[in-house]
């Protein structure tokens, strides 16, 4: 068999791939909250990592192939121009109908016409790399447009002219890869959800359950309550992810894989709900951990890496640190109730969430360029700032609304006796030290934890005395 294209066009073909599965995670990740369809982000969420693996996959492949003298192919500037227009237009149903009837349908031919052109033998390990994926790209491709379909997406004249730019792309000038991606072209401070949804007030206390661990609908709102907090952490990452594409190509495979779990574990809990008897609309939606957590004015710039350094401090090494605590509690709360279907899944979750926080250490050290104290001092600084932030929209809730207020100490004393008549427990409630350290924590953050209040290790185990 002889070589239909050369080792140069080879290299020209993956890296056209590369970029084209690297700017849509771009656009996925960054049109992530402004999504009004909560299925439209999970599923967002989901490609966007699939999407960036691939990327990496493919990088690698090509420092491999040009490791020694073969230089690294150049990108043609109309794909990049293309995918960045895309990302620019205002409409959630266009960019949803570009990624998935145009630019998907290219990169999708660009791999049948790769395929069919690589050497068994000779391209023997790029053929491993790129066969799997056909079907993921169909997958992807059926989902896409059952949405668009969905949500009535038409043919623009913007559409037909992306369709026109890519097929025209190998016409005109190049870029190099540090000219892959773009800026970032806005700013999302608030996470859309579906009109159907209603939106907790700001400073409310979350509705909990009397009895969350035994009452078929307390069990339900519990779900409930936790779901909420997948998809902002699902959209807060994806905006880490596609507001910072200076960082290095690891921290957006940390992103997408993250905002990739959070979207499982949504489904996870609000499946839970439903075979509880609540929907995900019974109740109020909260967005507090992505309103509140995206910008800190006065104290970090917009889309500054110290801006990015407290998001990953507040969400990634405090918040995420106390759901180790939660979840393990929760575990052995439920195995003691026999719930299995809660305590499978809570497995799942508890295993993610330590990567989340191995993460989320990894990279505000690196932005603190290893510097420990520097590391300490900003998440005192920034968990202050947050309290401060939410004792503020509390006092303003109690003054606007003192009726609801009343009714919100009287669902907590009605929580307290019921807590108090429960019999006691033969575990208590811990910091999960097992698995903050596998996280990464050292010890000083483990003593950070206690003096802010938050919890106590579990007490050493006595050490028997020999007879």
């Amino acid at each position: 068999m002889t070589l239909t294209l050369t080792f140069h066009q080879m290299l020209n073909r993956l890296e056209e791939m590369a970029h084209l599965h690297r700017s849509m995670t771009q656009v996925l990740a960054g049109w992530n909250p402004k999504m009004p369809d909560l299925k439209v982000k999970l599923g967002c969420a989901r490609h966007a990592y699939e999407h960036m693996q691939q990327a990496a996959k493919l990088e690698q492949q090509i420092a491999a192939l040009t490791r020694t003298n073969a230089a690294i192919p150049d990108l043609l500037a109309v794909t990049r121009a293309a995918m960045q227009s895309l990302d620019a237009r205002p409409c959630p149903t266009e960019v949803l109908t570009g990624l998935y009837k145009i630019v998907l349908p290219t990169l999708t031919q660009l791999y049948r016409d790769t395929l069919a052109a690589l050497h068994p033998t000779c391209d023997f390990g790029t053929l491993g790399l790129l066969q799997p994926y056909e079907g993921v790209l169909a997958e992807q491709r059926m989902w896409g447009e059952a949405m668009v379909r969905h949500h009535g997406g038409t043919t623009t004249p913007y559409l037909q002219a992306l369709q026109s730019a890519l097929e025209s792309r190998y016409v005109g000038p190049r870029c190099q890869r540090q000219e892959w991606l773009w800026a970032p072209l806005d700013r999302v401070s608030e996470a859309v959800r579906p009109d159907f949804l209603k939106r907790a007030i700001p400073g409310a206390m979350r509705l909990t359950p009397v009895d969350r661990w035994e009452d078929l609908k307390g069990i339900g709102l519990a779900m409930h309550n936790q779901l909420h907090g997948e998809y902002t952490t699902m959209e807060l990452t994806s905006r880490n992810l596609y507001e910072h594409p200076e960082m290095p190509t690891k921290f957006h495979l940390d992103m997408a894989r993250q905002a990739a779990d959070e979207a499982r574990h949504a489904i996870m809990f609000e499946e839970l709900a439903e075979a509880y008897g609540v929907r995900i609309d019974d109740y109020p939606t909260y967005t507090l951990t992505y309103d509140g957590y995206y910008a800190y004015p006065e104290m970090c710039e917009p889309n500054s890496q110290k801006e990015l350094l407290w998001r990953l401090l507040i969400r990634g090494t405090v918040d995420e640190g106390l759901a180790l605590d939660d979840l393990l509690f929760q575990i052995n709360m439920r195995q003691l109730l026999q719930q299995d279907d809660i305590v499978a899944r809570l497995h799942y979750v508890l295993v993610d969430e330590t990567f989340h926080v191995q993460a989320a250490l990894h990279w505000v050290r690196y932005l603190c360029a290893g510097d420990q104290a520097r590391v300490m001092d900003e998440r005192e600084v920034a968990r202050q700032y947050v309290d401060t932030l939410l004792r503020k929209r509390r006092h303003l809730y109690e003054q606007m609304y003192p009726d609801e207020v009343a009714q919100e100490l009287s669902t907590q004393q009605r929580l307290r006796a019921a807590i108090a008549k429960r019999p006691p427990l033969p575990f208590e409630r811990y910091l999960n030290i097992e698995h903050r350290k596998l996280s990464g924590y050292a010890d000083e953050e483990l003593d950070q934890v206690v003096q802010w209040g938050y919890g106590q290790p579990p007490p050493a185990n006595p050490v028997e005395e020999a007879v």
